[in-house]
């Protein structure tokens, strides 16, 4: 029962922690014992397609509704 517990609460604890490292664009972070150096992926940026594809979906979406 007492290792259940300790596991949710280590769980509670670290869970936000590791998610910010994630999507963090910080190529070293340091948090507490933790340290973490990476490379970062690129940032995917939108080409005008993907824009006019998001219009259509959009514009279908509403003449549904």
């Amino acid at each position: 029962m007492e290792t259940v517990l300790i596991v949710l609460i280590a769980n509670t604890l670290l869970q936000p922690i590791l998610t910010y490292m994630i999507n963090s664009r910080c190529v070293r972070i340091k948090c507490g014992c933790i340290e973490i150096d990476r490379e970062l992926l690129p940032i995917e940026t939108k080409t005008e397609e993907d824009k006019d594809k998001d219009k259509d979906k959009n514009k279908n979406k509403t003449e549904n509704v």
